[in-house]
């Protein structure tokens, strides 16, 4: 399975993109500020292809696993991101929500000048569930980060 994350606009704090999974839109996701140097937990990561695995320890794992038992098996981690820890795809409205990470949903806002997400809870578990298959069936699932000729624009203007 292959989660292409298209970065397309940008706010003071947030970056909104497209998700497509297999080559289909799937639904939108929200990051941190895409940043020359890294701030820990306000950054988004570095444009890439990193392979996604299932982390079954730590505090998110505990919650998500007291708020979809039967479901979750542990947090979707993305893997070997340069000069970060801990990077999932998680539920989240708000750039404060992310931390570094990346939050999905199904439409988005603007809310105090930066763009939100929102249906995130709905969109993550179709997601979560998709991935889960993709593992099942002996598939890799791996997400890669991409620029969107409109994201460009922005960040040289």
């Amino acid at each position: 399975m292959i989660i292409i994350i298209k970065r397309e606009k940008r706010s003071e704090h947030a970056t909104l993109s497209k998700v497509y999974v297999d080559g289909k839109y799937f639904c939108l996701a929200l990051e941190d500020s895409v940043r020359d140097e890294k701030i820990p937990g306000s950054t988004a990561i570095p444009a890439g292809q990193y392979n996604v695995q299932l982390r079954k320890a730590g505090g998110m794992h505990a919650r998500y696993s007291r708020l979809y038992p039967g479901l979750h098996r542990g947090m979707a981690q993305m893997m070997q991101v340069p000069n970060f820890e801990y990077v999932y795809i998680h539920i989240g409205n708000y750039f404060s929500d992310t931390a570094g990470c990346v939050l999905v949903g199904d439409y988005w806002k603007m809310k105090d000048g930066d763009y939100a997400v929102y249906g995130s809870t709905r969109t993550y578990l179709q997601l979560y569930v998709l991935m889960c298959k993709a593992w099942d069936n002996g598939e890799k699932v791996t997400v890669e980060i991409v620029w969107g000729p409109a994201f460009e624009e922005q960040c040289l203007s």
